[in-house]
């Protein structure tokens, strides 16, 4: 992904070691980094067919209640909606995906001692957080920019008030 991803080939010794204690933690990680993909993806499954399945109901209450301008209101912004739902499940996809494949590959490198999984193992940890870092980022960036919104609105709406003298 980056500079720092690659080897530059040169073999450092940090005096760092590899316990029994550290190797039982790791694999104690890998079944909760499991748990939480197994859990993610099914909560993904799920939501995939409620989004299905309230588009469906949504269509329906519309032809029941033609004369509804709330209903009209809001089916005009069910694409939107689901554009959205579309894209968090997708970044959620991955995020739990980097899971599934940091729990598989650490008990493979500690199974069998393999270096180059031990790396991949920590690589695909670091994507997870550096996605859940950038959703993070995004989220408040979001939230700022309805907190600037609302404050400009509620100025707004205090300044066009007619007072009473």
């Amino acid at each position: 992904m980056s500079i720092l991803d690659e080897n530059s080939g040169a073999s450092t010794n940090t005096g760092l070691s590899v316990t029994g204690e550290m190797k039982r933690n790791w694999i104690s990680t890998s079944k909760w980094a499991m748990f939480f993909a197994i859990v993610g993806f099914v909560y993904i499954a799920f939501a995939l067919l409620t989004m299905g399945s309230t588009a469906a109901i949504m269509q329906t209450m519309a032809m029941l209640m033609r004369d509804n301008p709330f209903v009209d209101a809001f089916m005009a912004f069910i694409p939107y909606m689901m554009f959205i739902t579309i894209i968090m499940l997708a970044v959620m996809f991955f995020i739990h995906f980097f899971h599934l494949r940091f729990s598989t590959k650490i008990k493979h490198a500690i199974n069998f001692s393999d270096q180059q999984a031990f790396t991949s193992a920590w690589l695909n940890l670091r994507n997870h957080f550096r996605l859940f870092g950038i959703v993070i980022c995004v989220l408040l960036a979001f939230y700022v920019i309805l907190l600037i919104i609302g404050i400009s609105m509620g100025t707004s709406a205090a300044s066009q008030m007619n007072y009473p003298e």
